[in-house]
């Protein structure tokens, strides 16, 4: 019972997780559509002229990505490299053709460097990444219509070293595609894994639970199947073994055959006569006694046709295979209780031996009285039996010489043969 309370306990506990996996899982979606974002990869394409080979070079990619506030629009120039751009571009002469300015990512807000770059009336602001990571979405509030994009690390270094070695290099941004992607909630995320990790704890903790209950079960069931094998031994023991002779009936009949292993019975065979009358070879039946403890046929329980105390519950088998009846009922029979009440009760007993008949007494102040009645009237004498063979009596102690003397100078003629009979013998008094 309690057992079942734990599992209904256990299982309620992983319901309710199970629910508050799946509430926190849906909780993070919901949070991720309301916080959806949405981006736009840009198209760069670089031109510039080979000194050393004096040929042109064209290379596009999908590599930047739009700004928040930027304008999803086409925008070409010549590339011009202006540093991090977190101060006034005084140093920079700017060409008098469509430019486009290229910054390096950090110490200060991309509002500021697009804006610095801006007033020097630059096309568009190229932003190149510090770090290897990829290139991310910039919020520049404020900053106009000015087309602003960011690049990798390694595309925008490789365009400055083009621009250190005096290479010109001309830049067409258009637009690529439109994605949209969902922001997780940090929040929701720990809920979960804090869900899920709860919840695997728990499935484990029932699993070591549930392997212990269930070898702490098959030891019980072994124990008690051994002390059932046990008293199937003691009760074979009182089970009848016949060994068929010819003109049996066993023989006689054409299809009575042993059941266990369907082997016709044959003279000099030893079978077993169960108490249902069910008879089997004693080497075929005895082994299935032992581990099943019922009949192969008709499935009777030995153990309670022979007498024994059979408990309901495997767990709590606790019979005493060693105490027995001299009848062959077992522990438990009324019987035999009373058998152990009487035991007990003759220990208290004391036995003497009969002393012979003593001499008639010589003293004259205690003659023997003379017994007027009749042999058939006469009462047989205080503690003997009817027949004369036997007196039990209880004693004080230190008194038991004296009784019996006393009672053999009493005894009157009748009652002398009786006494002369059992003069051989111990007489309990």
């Amino acid at each position: 019972m309690v057992v079942a309370e734990e599992r209904t306990f256990v299982y309620g506990l992983v319901v309710l997780l199970c629910v508050m996996l799946w509430f926190g899982s849906a909780q993070c979606m919901r949070v991720g559509e309301d916080a959806a974002t949405e981006y736009t990869k840009a198209f760069v394409n670089v031109t510039y002229r080979d000194p050393s080979t004096n040929k042109i070079h064209s290379e596009k990619d999908e590599g930047g990505v739009y700004g928040n506030n930027s304008p999803t629009i086409e925008a070409r120039g010549i590339v011009v490299n202006v540093g991090n751009a977190c101060q006034p571009l005084r140093h920079i002469t700017p060409p008098k053709t469509q430019w486009i300015a290229l910054v390096v990512r950090g110490i200060c807000d991309f509002k500021v460097k697009i804006n610095y770059a801006k007033n020097l009336n630059a096309t568009a602001v190229v932003v190149y990444n510090n770090q290897p990571s990829l290139p991310e979405t910039m919020d520049h509030k404020g900053t106009g219509n000015i087309v602003a994009i960011m690049i990798s690390r390694a595309k925008g270094l490789e365009i400055v070293t083009l621009l250190e070695n005096g290479t010109q290099v001309m830049m067409h941004i258009t637009m690529g595609t439109h994605t949209r992607y969902k922001v997780i909630d940090k929040t929701s995320v720990l809920f979960v894994s804090i869900s899920f990790i709860v919840l695997m704890i728990i499935s484990l903790a029932w699993l070591v639970f549930y392997y212990i209950q269930r070898f702490r079960y098959a030891h019980a069931r072994d124990r008690s199947q051994r002390r059932f094998a046990i008293v199937a031994k003691k009760a074979i023991t009182k089970i009848p073994v016949k060994t068929i002779r010819k003109g049996d009936k066993e023989v006689e009949w054409e299809h009575d055959s042993c059941a266990v292993c369907i082997d016709n019975y044959q003279p000099s065979d030893v079978v077993r006569v169960l108490p249902c009358k069910h008879i089997f070879h004693k080497l075929c039946v005895d082994p299935w006694l032992i581990e099943h403890r019922t009949c192969p046929m008709c499935k009777l329980n030995i153990l309670k046709a022979l007498g024994y105390l059979v408990p309901s519950s495997t767990e709590s088998l606790n019979i005493d295979v060693e105490a027995t009846t001299t009848n062959g009922s077992f522990l438990g029979n009324d019987t035999e209780d009373e058998s152990v009440d009487q035991d007990s009760a003759w220990n208290n007993i004391v036995t003497v031996a009969l002393p012979p008949p003593n001499p008639p007494s010589t003293q004259e102040d205690q003659p023997a009285p003379q017994s007027t009645e009749t042999d058939d009237e006469q009462p047989p004498a205080a503690g003997m039996s009817e027949t004369g063979t036997e007196m039990t009596e209880r004693l004080p102690a230190g008194g038991a010489e004296q009784g019996s003397g006393s009672e053999g100078s009493q005894s009157s003629p009748t009652d002398q043969p009786a006494a002369d009979g059992n003069s051989d013998r111990g007489v309990t008094v």
